[in-house]
């Protein structure tokens, strides 16, 4: 009588025969199996990371967009690799590649806006959504509040690319709906305060133009352009 083995190869079979089942099984409810959740495919703090690339753009800091891109480039491969999501994994690779490369801040920007579009292509080929952090809803009325809607606004335009949501898209340049500042509303002489109201007003028509946007590709040129505008003005007319 010959005895059974008891090796690795039969606990392998059974793993591969499990994994079947539940493919299966996942396919059958309408469900795809993504491993429970995004998360279960990405690298730990991975959000964070974008979040962080995103408002070093917002600034106009060259510098601090730097770590976060490297880290990216690094570990921001995703643990999928079937199907369409193995060529999604390859652009997402490239540009955080890009990221890293960025010697301005228009192509930081144009880098990030393609990151997250490859993210959020990814969530709707696995028919996931990823569970991101609250944006926080200023409660200013001065100008910091103005500002902070801008914050607002573009943080959401950001959440709608990764998730993707149209509806969390349209909330994003909505943000902006709302009356300019004008020269005299800056705190600093008449000349520079034109200066920046050009610059606003340029945002706030970004954004109305962003929000007619519907395809993904024109949806990151629209956030990447504002992004950009915003850094010009903040790299600009910072305070020392």
């Amino acid at each position: 009588m010959r005895s059974r083995p008891s090796g690795p190869q039969p606990r392998l079979a059974l793993r591969l025969a499990a994994v079947v089942m539940l493919s299966v099984a996942s396919s059958l409810s309408g469900n795809p199996f993504n491993g429970q959740s995004a998360k279960a495919h990405h690298p730990p703090g991975m959000f964070d990371q974008v979040l962080a690339m995103h408002h070093a753009v917002v600034r106009g800091d060259l510098q601090a967009f730097h770590s976060p891109a490297a880290w990216f480039a690094d570990h921001g491969s995703t643990r999928s690799r079937a199907g369409e999501t193995v060529v999604l994994e390859e652009s997402l690779n490239l540009a955080a590649a890009r990221a890293a490369a960025a010697t301005d801040v228009s192509q930081a920007a144009a880098a990030v806006a393609e990151l997250v579009v490859a993210c959020g292509s990814c969530h709707k080929t696995l028919q996931v959504t990823p569970r991101l952090s609250a944006i926080v809803q200023p409660r200013h009325t001065t100008i910091v509040g103005h500002m902070l809607r801008h914050e607002q606004g573009a943080e959401q335009m950001l959440h709608a690319l990764v998730m993707p949501s149209p509806s969390l898209w349209l909330q994003g340049t909505t943000a902006f709906a709302e009356t300019p500042l004008s020269a005299g509303d800056f705190p600093v002489d008449f000349e520079r305060g034109e200066k920046m109201a050009r610059v606003e007003a340029n945002v706030h028509r970004l954004a109305q133009n962003a929000f007619a946007a519907e395809a993904a590709s024109s949806r990151a040129r629209a956030y990447a352009e504002l992004l950009g505008t915003c850094a010009g003005c903040h790299q600009r007319h910072a305070r020392p």
